[in-house]
C-alpha cells in the first residue's frame, strides 16, 4: 500500500502509535496500537490498559460475534416416543451491536447463551454428570425456533444492544439435514419490543 510503512495499522497516525521497543513482538505492537486508537477516541468507553489483552479490547462501535455450543431434544420426537428423543448438539451464533456505553462482554454472551438450549455441553463429563446432562435435556425440550425466540426476548430487552443478529443451527441425529432458525433485528428497534416475537417465527 502506497505511503503506508511496513506493518503500519492504517487510520493510526504515528503520533498515536505505541513506541518501538526492542524485543517486542509484532503482537505486542499491534497491542499497544489497538489500545492507543481505543483510548485517543474520547466519545467510545475507555479501555483499562492493564487487564486489556489482545483478545479483551471492545470496541462498542465493533460487532460482538460468538458461536456457543448447546443442546437440543426435539420436543416432537419426545411428544411421540413411549421413551427417550433424539437429540444433538446445536451451534448458537449471536453478532451484537452494543451501544458505546455498554458493559456488555463475550463472557456475557457466551454465559447466557449457554443457558438457552436443552442443556449445556461439557468438555468432560462422569456418568452421574452424563445422567444430569441427559435428564435436563429431556426435561427442557426445543426446536431451534424456541432457543433463537429465547435469544431475541434477552436481546431486545436489553439497553445496551443496539442491533444484533441470532443464528441457530443443530446437527440433526436422525435427519440427513440441519434444522436451522435465523433473526436479525433491525437497529432502533432493541430494548423496545416494538416488534412482535411471533415475527421471529414467520408466524
Amino acid at each position: 500500500m502506497a505511503g503506508v510503512i511496513p506493518g503500519e495499522l492504517p487510520g493510526i497516525s504515528l503520533s498515536e502509535r505505541a513506541p518501538y521497543r526492542a524485543g517486542q513482538t509484532d503482537r505486542q505492537r499491534a497491542q499497544g496500537n489497538i489500545v492507543n486508537d481505543v483510548q485517543s477516541r474520547p466519545d467510545e468507553r475507555q479501555v483499562d490498559v492493564q487487564r486489556v489483552g489482545i483478545k479483551r479490547v471492545e470496541l462498542p462501535w465493533r460487532v460482538q460475534e460468538r458461536d456457543v455450543p448447546i443442546t437440543t431434544v426435539c420436543p416432537c420426537s419426545k411428544e411421540i416416543s413411549v421413551a427417550g428423543a433424539h437429540n444433538q448438539r446445536a451451534w448458537l451464533r449471536l453478532r451484537v451491536r452494543p451501544t458505546a456505553d455498554s458493559t456488555l462482554t463475550f463472557e456475557d454472551l457466551i454465559r447466557h447463551g449457554e443457558t438457552l438450549g436443552s442443556c449445556e455441553i461439557f468438555p468432560l463429563v462422569k456418568r452421574a454428570d452424563e445422567k444430569f446432562v441427559t435428564e435436563q435435556g429431556y426435561f427442557n425440550p426445543k426446536f431451534v425456533e424456541d432457543v433463537l425466540r429465547d435469544a431475541v426476548v434477552w436481546l431486545r430487552a436489553d439497553p445496551s444492544v443496539r442491533w444484533f443478529e441470532v443464528e441457530c443451527e443443530a446437527d440433526e441425529s436422525i435427519h440427513l439435514h440441519n434444522a436451522y432458525a435465523y433473526q436479525q433485528e433491525p437497529e432502533g428497534t432493541t430494548g423496545a419490543g416494538t416488534i412482535p416475537v411471533a415475527s421471529v417465527l414467520g408466524m
